[in-house]
C-alpha cells in the first residue's frame, strides 16, 4: 500500500515456491519489479523533477512482464517492453489478462495504450519517439554480446537515463565464457555517464545502477 503498487502475483500462477500472506502470493518475481520502479520513481522525482504519470520507460528483456503490469498500476504516460517474440507471446497474455487487453498495444496495432509489448527490431525507431529512461532487470549480462551493443547504441539521443539492477558477481556462462558486467558493457560507449551506484537490496552479487545519456 505505501508503494502505491502490489508485491504480490496476480492469480494467474500456478505451481511456483511463493510466500503466502493472506491476500495473495509473494515471490522475488514480483518484489524485484516493484523494487526497481520505486527505485526509479524516487530518482525522477528527485533529480528530474519528473511525475511518474509523466515517465515514458522502456524495458529490455522483461520476464513475463510483470514490471509492465505495476507500471500500469503506478499510472506511466508509455511503458514499453522488448523481447524475444516468443516471448511477446507470453507477456501480451499476461498483460492483457492482468489489466486489460485495451491497455496493451502488440507489434502492428495502433497506437494508443500506455503498455506496448514489442519485439527487438522495433526497438531502434520507437525508442527515437523520446523516452525518459531504459531498464534492464536481470539479463542483459546473458544477452548476446553484439544484441547488448546494439542495445545500448539505440539508447544514445533517444533517452535520457540507463537504469540497470543485473548481477555482477562473478558467474560463468556456457556459451559466451565468463560473463560481463554492464558497467564493462557500458565503458566501450561515451554516451553514457555514471550517476548513481549501490547493491542490489535483495540480491546478493547484484548492483543497481544509473547512466545517464549525453544528447546527440
Amino acid at each position: 500500500r505505501a508503494l502505491g503498487m502490489p508485491v504480490t502475483l496476480p492469480a494467474l500462477f500456478d505451481g511456483m515456491f511463493v510466500l503466502a500472506p493472506q491476500h495473495a502470493p509473494c515471490h522475488l518475481r514480483s518484489l524485484m519489479p516493484a523494487y526497481a520502479l520505486d527505485q526509479l520513481r524516487r530518482f525522477f522525482a528527485l533529480h528530474a523533477r519528473r511525475e511518474v504519470a509523466q515517465l515514458r520507460v522502456a524495458e529490455i528483456g522483461a520476464g513475463i512482464g510483470h514490471t509492465a503490469y505495476l507500471a500500469a498500476h503506478l499510472g506511466m504516460a508509455r511503458y514499453s517492453i522488448f523481447d524475444l517474440p516468443e516471448i511477446n507471446v507470453a507477456q501480451g497474455y499476461f498483460l492483457m489478462a492482468s489489466v486489460g487487453a485495451d491497455k496493451v498495444r502488440l507489434l502492428g496495432e495502433p497506437a494508443g495504450p500506455a503498455l506496448e509489448v514489442l519485439p527487438p527490431w522495433a526497438y531502434e525507431p520507437t525508442l527515437q519517439q523520446g523516452y525518459d529512461a531504459v531498464l534492464n532487470i536481470d539479463s542483459m549480462p546473458e544477452i548476446a554480446r553484439d544484441a547488448t551493443q546494439r542495445y545500448l547504441e539505440g539508447m544514445a539521443g533517444c533517452a535520457d537515463y540507463f537504469f540497470s539492477l543485473n548481477q555482477e558477481a562473478p558467474r560463468p556462462d556456457p556459451v559466451q565464457g565468463e560473463r560481463a558486467a554492464v558497467r564493462a558493457m557500458v565503458e566501450a560507449h561515451t554516451d553514457f555517464v555514471p550517476l548513481q551506484r549501490n547493491r542490489n537490496w535483495l540480491r546478493a552479487g547484484y548492483v543497481d545502477e544509473v547512466f545517464g545519456l549525453r544528447a546527440r
